[in-house]
């Protein structure tokens, strides 16, 4: 990867912190790999709420959405009643019976500084204590804002060749929110090198990108080899899964993981796009983490905006990235012609008289012309080779706006 586009990413998360739209950066004729609300998306807390709230209308329509196999049973001890919960839980002989099977029966995700460990880590035995002895066996919740997450474990991960753990990612373009348009594309799988063992507290995060980065390496081949052992394609995931008998059907990827990916980004798009700043130059590329269990049950995990991609396959990730710069830049050609056009029209009419009738009429043709369409002399800008695949566009209206994926009974 280009530390030039490495850099771009990085430096720009830090950017839109410190900078207010419509003053320092976002006019009409500018656009931003960032869009402002999508921490209904990204972050922990505020997800966990959003799809809370989304499961409601499915709680007669599991077969639609049914989030206890979609994202992992997870509790924030900063919220009072599900800190209570816990610890509930925990005392319960239900749970005593299941950690009598498999010790390790939840996550413990835990911000930096709040204990002395950080980022995430098995919740057994000894770090139980800790946490009943800290909120004193849920006496102490409501007490303290303390940022730790429990999340359940999946404990039957898929493994490869029977010993190495990995996690599934797919990126996830959301190419405009004036409409909202969604885009899919192919990821990797991220396989550790250690052999899992489901007590052991090291396999609980896969390896770091900054480690795998770092590593030295003698030469291209090496560094090569060392990249085909951390990176499979899902082409690769399903020969493997043929060759060792786990599926049958040959078109697998084709008919179950891509149509399954897909969707789910359709229900984290629907579920967390009420906030997302409705403006059309404002997208932004999302990578989507998520486990196959050993049932190949797709679980997912979390999101990453405007991901770094050190360590990375490189061609793989230029050619992505160059498809969706394509796909912004044809986007924004074809806006910027009409939005053009419109303001010709303006100051040819300049001289004639001005009223509050005209003036509407002006706006209203602005909006039209800044909604988010490729005219058709924009569509040849895209390449047929371009990987990016569309699977929201609401210019259509009901299940047409999800291309098939989603049935109406789904809506």
């Amino acid at each position: 990867m280009s530390p030039l586009i490495t850099n771009f990413f990085t430096s720009f998360n830090r950017f839109y912190n410190y900078h207010k739209i419509g003053q320092h950066y976002l006019c009409e004729s500018q656009m931003s790999n960032h869009i402002p609300g999508q921490e209904t998306l990204t972050r922990k807390d505020e997800f966990l709420h959003s799809i809370r709230e989304y499961s409601k209308n499915y709680i007669d329509r599991p077969e639609c959405f049914n989030a206890k196999t979609f994202f992992p049973e997870t509790f924030r001890l900063a919220w009072k009643n599900e800190c209570h919960a816990f610890f509930k839980l925990l005392r319960s002989k239900e749970y005593q019976n299941r950690t009598q099977e498999n010790p390790i029966q939840y996550l413990v995700k835990i911000d930096e500084g709040t204990l002395k460990w950080d980022s995430i880590h098995l919740l057994d035995d000894s770090k139980t204590a800790v946490l009943r002895k800290l909120y004193n066996d849920g006496m102490g919740c409501g007490l303290m804002n303390k940022e730790i997450i429990i999340q359940k474990y999946i404990s039957n991960p898929l493994l490869l060749d029977q010993k190495n753990r990995f996690d599934l990612k797919a990126f996830m373009l959301v190419g405009s929110t004036h409409p909202l348009l969604v885009f899919y594309h192919d990821g990797y799988l991220r396989v550790s090198s250690r052999t899992f063992n489901k007590s052991d507290d090291r396999v609980s995060q896969l390896p770091s990108r900054k480690l795998m980065a770092g590593k030295k390496i003698e030469n291209n081949n090496d560094h090569s080899k060392e990249l085909d052992k951390q990176f499979w394609s899902f082409e690769r995931l399903e020969k493997y899964l043929l060759e060792t008998k786990k599926i049958k059907n040959k078109k697998w990827l084709e008919e179950y993981l891509r149509p399954s990916l897909k969707k789910a980004f359709i229900h984290l798009i629907r579920m967390t796009k009420g906030n997302f700043w409705k403006k059309a130059n404002v997208y932004e590329l999302f990578e989507m983490e998520f486990i196959l269990d050993n049932n190949l049950q797709l679980w997912f995990i979390e999101s990453n905006p405007t991901p770094t991609f050190s360590g990375h396959q490189p061609k793989m990730i230029e050619k992505m990235l160059s498809d969706l710069f394509e796909l912004q830049y044809a986007f924004y050609r074809s806006r910027m012609a009409r939005v053009m056009d419109l303001m010709r029209k303006i100051q040819s009419s300049a001289n004639q008289k001005d009223d509050k009738k005209m003036l509407q009429e002006w706006k209203a043709q602005y909006k039209n012309a800044s909604f988010n369409r490729l005219e058709p002399q924009f569509i040849t800008m895209i390449s047929k080779m371009n990987q990016w695949k569309v699977i929201t566009t609401e210019r259509l209206k009901g299940a047409k706006a999800y291309l098939g994926l989603l049935p109406e009974k789904c809506l």
